[in-house]
């Protein structure tokens, strides 16, 4: 039985995929003249996006870091997906329920506080580096003192689902974040739901035991 949900913050929760896309072109516009759109958001991942605009890597935690400062305004008002409280509501009452999140402290306590829904975690491990958030899972598990098979990770991105399946932990992937869901499929997402009510049924099935040999509930 699961008994910790570790959430990724952006695109999962927090609509903030047109919001970062407006900031991105707006910093990066004079070194990288060619805006991006959220189609290219979602069909490339991050590795062939960072290709695509030709920016070397180890350039990326300069960029992020300068998207998140700026997506600060942006924060209190950036939307819940639909159905996201409820179930946040429903779930909170039989597990811990935690977010990590290469996204800033300050901003994930903007909108958690703007949407009053500060009250459905018990953590939030912020500013983790963009590939480095197994080893932030797998802390997580150990301080709340369950065990892997007791652990799930909801994330949008082909990262979240590596990051998952390198700290050994069950992972449902979203469709309505960052990236497709043909790219969370390839990744080896086990179960890619198309709306918070979904995660519902997802998190019973894998209570159940119950395996999706698809790889998606639709």
């Amino acid at each position: 039985m699961l008994k910790l949900i570790v959430w990724d913050f952006d695109g999962v929760i927090a609509d903030t995929l047109g919001p970062g896309i407006e900031v991105w072109n707006r910093i990066a516009g004079s070194s990288h003249p060619a805006e991006i759109t959220a189609s290219d958001v979602r069909k490339l991942g991050i590795e062939k996006f960072v290709m695509k605009l030709n920016i070397p890597f180890y350039k990326i935690p300069f960029y992020i870091g300068k998207v998140k400062e700026e997506m600060g305004p942006e924060m209190e008002k950036a939307k819940v997906f639909p159905g996201m409280v409820q179930v946040l509501q429903e779930l909170k009452q039989k597990y811990r329920l935690g977010i990590v999140t290469t996204n800033s402290r300050k901003n994930v306590d903007l909108f958690l506080n703007a949407n009053k829904m500060t009250k459905f975690f018990d953590f939030v491990v912020a500013d983790v580096g963009i590939f480095g958030k197994s080893k932030n899972i797998e802390m997580a598990a150990v301080e709340d003192g369950v065990e892997k098979n007791e652990t799930l990770c909801i994330g949008d991105e082909v990262r979240d689902v590596q990051a998952a399946k390198k700290a050994d932990v069950r992972i449902v992937a979203v469709s309505w974040g960052f990236n497709s869901p043909e790219l969370l499929e390839q990744a080896g997402a086990e179960r890619i739901v198309s709306t918070p009510e979904e995660l519902l049924e997802a998190i019973d099935l894998i209570n159940q035991g119950v395996e999706t040999p698809d790889k998606s509930l639709l």
